[in-house]
């Protein structure tokens, strides 16, 4: 895997400074980036990185000098360096569910601003709504305390999406900053994480760090709108999840 391309365009976007947010609240780190490098936003559960559609961007044309097809199955993560924020792994929503969502989010959620929701975050311990996570044999599932198993991801599935996501990151860092109304980044740290761990992965789950997050609600057309079942760890604990690590900026 040729970096050389990606460290170069890394350096060119660091010495910009400060560069306003192209997109108001949390994603607008990570999709200000994705512009600058050109790459074309999406949600699909393959990595970000390979061989992709470039776009042109407000910063001028982007051209296909980073030879991204040199740079295949990186995932992009983006996070601002004084955040204490989880980091999202990936979300996994496929055929996992042991109990219909509508009825999970009315049994088990709240009504606040005049819908349903159950948004709420589990480790390994019961936390305050009842639910925590656990590893089984060829299973992880998420329970409630009273017994219900409300997800089941097959562990050979699970790990099968880990490496597909997660087996290269480029991981950015950027100070951020307010100004007047605007957020703006000063993309300033870059690090390439490879060889995703499984043993790493199901301990985190297992001991605590790594927790799976459920946010979904029902909308006022009664349709439930789930924004991905997460699996999130903290920044402190991503560089040991992988074999190697690289400063590329």
């Amino acid at each position: 895997m040729d970096i050389t391309p990606l460290k170069e365009k890394l350096s060119e976007i660091n010495r910009m400074g400060y560069v306003v947010s192209l997109r108001k609240g949390n994603t607008g780190i990570g999709y200000t980036l994705e512009t600058l490098l050109g790459v074309v936003e999406n949600n699909l559960r393959s990595p970000d990185l390979g061989n992709i559609e470039l776009k042109e961007t407000l910063f001028g044309v982007a051209e296909n000098n980073l030879r991204y097809s040199d740079l295949e199955n990186i995932e992009l993560k983006s996070r601002r360096i004084k955040s204490t924020s989880l980091l999202t792994m990936f979300t996994f929503n496929d055929s996992i569910w042991k109990i219909e969502q509508e009825e999970l989010i009315q049994q088990y959620g709240y009504y606040k601003n005049g819908r349903w929701a159950l948004y709420t975050t589990a480790k390994n311990k019961p936390n305050n709504r009842g639910f925590y996570v656990k590893v089984e044999q060829d299973t992880v599932r998420l329970y409630h305390i009273d017994g219900l198993c409300a997800i089941e991801w097959q562990l050979d599935s699970l790990i099968e999406d880990l490496k597909k996501k997660l087996s290269n990151v480029l991981l950015v860092e950027a100070e951020s900053r307010k100004s007047g109304a605007n957020e703006e980044f000063w993309y300033k740290e870059a690090y390439l994480l490879t060889g995703i761990s499984v043993e790493k992965f199901l301990e985190y789950i297992k001991n605590g760090p790594i927790v799976v997050d459920l946010r979904m609600h029902i909308a006022k057309n009664g349709v439930v709108r789930n924004h991905g079942t997460a699996f999130r760890l903290h920044r402190r604990y991503w560089d040991s999840c992988f074999d190697n690590m690289e400063k590329l900026l």
